[in-house]
C-alpha cells in the first residue's frame, strides 16, 4: 500500500524512471523480436534492413525538485488521508512469435513507427497522468495547508479563547475574593456592632441596676433618716415633757426656795441692819451665816478691796449676783442675777467678786454653797 503521506516529488521521479526502463525494454525486445523473425533459417536471406527508433532521455520531463518542507506547525490536526492513487496501466503483453516470413522493411518501419507513436501516446498519457497527479498532489498540499492553517487559526481561536476563559476565570476569582473579603468584612462589622449593641445594653443594665441601688439607698436614707427623725421627735418631745416636769418640779422647788429666801432675807437683813450701814455690800446666805455677824462683813470688806472702777457714776446702783462655792469658799460659778443698768459697772463688779477667791467662810464651819451678793460702787 502506498504511503498517503510519501513526499509527491520522489514518487514523481521513481514513475519516471520506471516509465523510461520499461519503454527502453520494449524498445530493444521489439527490435530483438524483429530481427528473429526476420532471419531466413532455411536459405538465403535477402539483404534486411533494420532501424532503431530511440527516443532521448533528455526529452522526458525532468524529475520535480522536492519541495522545501513547510516549517512545522504547533500540534496540526491529522489532514485526512487522500484518495489512492490509479492503479498503474499493466504493461503490455508481449507479442506472440509470429511465424517467420520475409519481413517487409516498410512494414516493419511502420509498425515500428506505430508502436513509437504508441508509447509517445502512453508517454503522452503518462506525462498527462503525472500533471493530474501533481495537479491533485499540488491541490491536496494546498488542501493540507488550508487545514493546517485552519488548523492554526482554530488553535489561535483555541488559545484565544483559553486566554478569554483564563481571563474571565481570574475575574471571577477576583470577584469572588472581593467578596469573600466584603463578606467577611461585613461579618467583622456585625460582630463589632452587635458587641456594641451587647455592650450598650450591658451598660444600660448596669446603669439601671445601679439607679435602682441609688434608689434603693436613698429609700432607706430617706427611712432611716424619717425613723430617726420621728425617733429625735419622739425624744425631743419625751424630753421636752420631762423638761416640762422638770422645769414644774424645779419651780415648784424655786417658789418652796424663794419662800425660804425671803424668810432668810428678812433675818439677815435684820442682823445685817444691827451689824453695820445698810448701803453696804450685801451678802445673803443660809442662816448659819446669820449667827457670824461678822462674815457678812468680811466678805462685803474683801469684795469692795478688789472693786476697780474709775467712772463718774450717779447714785449707787447695785448688781446683784448668785455665786456658787465649794466648802472651802473656792468659787465655782458667778452668773448675774439682776443688772445695775451700767454695764461697765456689772462688768466690775463680776470681776471684783472673781478676784475674791477663795471667799473667807464664816467661823462657825464650812462656806454656803450660795451667796447672793448686792454690789454697788459707793459700797
Amino acid at each position: 500500500m502506498a504511503n498517503p503521506h510519501a513526499d509527491p516529488s520522489a514518487q514523481g521521479s521513481s514513475a519516471s524512471r520506471l516509465l523510461s526502463f520499461l519503454l527502453a525494454l520494449l524498445m530493444h525486445v521489439g527490435l530483438g523480436t524483429l530481427l528473429f523473425v526476420g532471419i531466413d533459417w532455411q536459405k538465403p536471406q535477402p539483404e534486411v534492413v533494420q532501424a532503431e527508433l530511440w527516443i532521448p532521455m533528455e526529452d522526458l520531463p525532468a524529475p520535480e525538485e522536492a519541495p522545501e518542507a513547510p516549517a512545522p506547525e504547533p500540534e496540526p490536526q491529522p489532514a485526512p488521508e487522500p484518495p489512492p492513487p490509479p492503479p498503474k496501466p499493466a504493461p503490455a503483453p508481449e507479442p506472440e512469435p509470429v511465424k517467420a516470413e520475409q519481413p517487409d522493411p516498410a512494414i516493419a518501419i511502420a509498425k515500428a513507427k506505430e508502436e513509437a507513436e504508441r508509447k509517445a501516446e502512453e508517454e503522452r498519457r503518462r506525462e498527462e497522468e503525472k500533471r493530474r497527479l501533481a495537479e491533485e498532489e499540488k491541490k491536496r498540499q494546498e488542501a493540507e495547508a488550508r487545514e493546517r492553517e485552519r488548523a492554526r487559526q482554530a488553535e489561535l481561536e483555541r488559545q484565544r479563547a483559553e486566554e478569554k476563559r483564563q481571563r474571565e476565570e481570574a475575574q471571577r476569582k477576583e470577584q469572588e475574593r472581593k467578596a469573600e473579603e466584603a463578606r467577611k468584612e461585613a461579618e467583622r462589622k456585625a460582630a463589632e456592632e452587635k458587641k456594641r449593641q451587647e455592650e450598650e445594653k450591658k451598660r444600660e443594665e448596669q446603669k439601671k441596676q445601679e439607679e435602682a441601688r441609688q434608689r434603693k439607698l436613698a429609700q432607706e436614707k430617706a427611712e432611716k433618716e424619717k425613723a430617726e427623725k420621728e425617733k429625735a421627735e419622739k425624744e425631743k418631745a419625751e424630753k421636752a415633757e420631762k423638761a416640762a416636769a422638770q422645769k414644774a418640779a424645779a419651780e415648784k422647788a424655786a417658789a418652796q426656795r424663794q419662800a425660804a429666801e425671803a424668810r432668810r432675807k428678812a433675818a439677815v437683813s435684820a442682823l445685817l441692819s444691827q451689824a453695820g450701814d445698810a448701803d453696804s455690800t450685801a451678802i445673803h446666805g443660809s442662816t448659819s451665816g446669820a449667827r457670824d455677824a461678822g462674815y457678812a462683813a468680811r466678805v462685803s470688806s474683801a469684795i469692795r478691796n478688789n472693786t476697780t472702777f474709775f467712772q463718774q457714776i450717779s447714785g449707787n446702783p447695785k448688781a446683784v449676783f448668785d455665786v456658787r462655792l465649794d466648802r472651802d469658799g473656792r468659787i465655782q460659778d458667778v452668773r448675774l442675777k439682776q443688772s445695775s443698768g451700767n454695764a461697765a459697772w456689772d462688768s466690775a463688779a463680776e470681776r471684783a467678786i472673781r478676784r475674791t477667791d477663795p471667799f473667807p467662810c464664816p467661823r462657825s464651819g464650812s462656806c454656803e454653797s450660795t451667796l447672793e451678793i448686792h454690789h454697788g460702787p459707793q459700797d
